[in-house]
């Protein structure tokens, strides 16, 4: 049945993808802002105590050889481009543990309101990506887990993708960070854009860091 499912999400979203994914490069540019910005799980509550325990203390079996320095999408190593939200979301991903690879990545309407495409850096697909369409898991900060379709031509999420997204009320400028836990599974964290006057972000922030 899942093989029906991933053949039918294969040839839906194939052409959708072609545009989307030119899109992202010129989108990532015109969305950009300087609110101040809280992590928060997906019913704006803050989830500081989680990131304390993402980092684990025991050690775990490297799952590649390869350096294990978090991959940053392409479109943030522009320091004039980068958002707040961008940065507190790579301060998440400096709390993870050391040997599992992970990446960061900025929603853009074409993820999470229309076509639903999330496409994933291509570095990062192949050195721990399926080398084939597969399922893979998607594991949020409550332990739920979704199941979607890795397009391995295409690099990026499909079937499945849309209903992570709505479940999570995923907002355009929201920042995600992937962290590969076990082969087809990826830990999702996410940084929401919260606007807030200076004070209270900054105790907002002060709050976080204490938790």
């Amino acid at each position: 049945m899942k093989a029906v499912q991933l053949d039918e999400s294969v040839h839906k979203h194939e052409k959708l993808e072609e545009g989307y994914a030119n899109m992202e490069d010129q989108q990532a540019f015109a969305w950009f802002s300087k609110p101040m910005f809280l992590l928060m799980d997906w019913n704006h509550q803050l989830i500081g105590n989680d990131i304390e325990q993402v980092g684990s203390k025991k050690p775990r079996t490297s799952i590649s050889n390869k350096p294990k320095k978090a991959i940053i999408d392409h479109l943030y190593k522009r320091d004039d481009v980068k958002s707040s939200a961008m940065e507190l979301a790579e301060e998440v991903q400096a709390y993870l543990a050391a040997d599992t690879p992970s990446f960061v990545k900025l929603m853009l309407p074409s993820h999470v309101t229309r076509g639903f495409w999330l496409g994933l850096p291509r570095d990062f697909c192949k050195d721990y990506m399926p080398c084939h369409d597969s399922i893979i898991t998607l594991v949020d900060e409550r332990g739920k887990e979704f199941e979607v379709i890795y397009l391995e031509a295409r690099k990026g999420l499909s079937g499945g993708w849309r209903s992570f997204s709505i479940t999570h009320r995923l907002c355009e400028r929201d920042v995600l960070v992937f962290q590969l836990i076990l082969p087809f599974k990826l830990k999702v964290y996410i940084v929401r854009e919260i606007r807030l006057t200076e004070v209270d972000g900054a105790v907002g922030l002060m709050k976080l860091a204490r938790s």
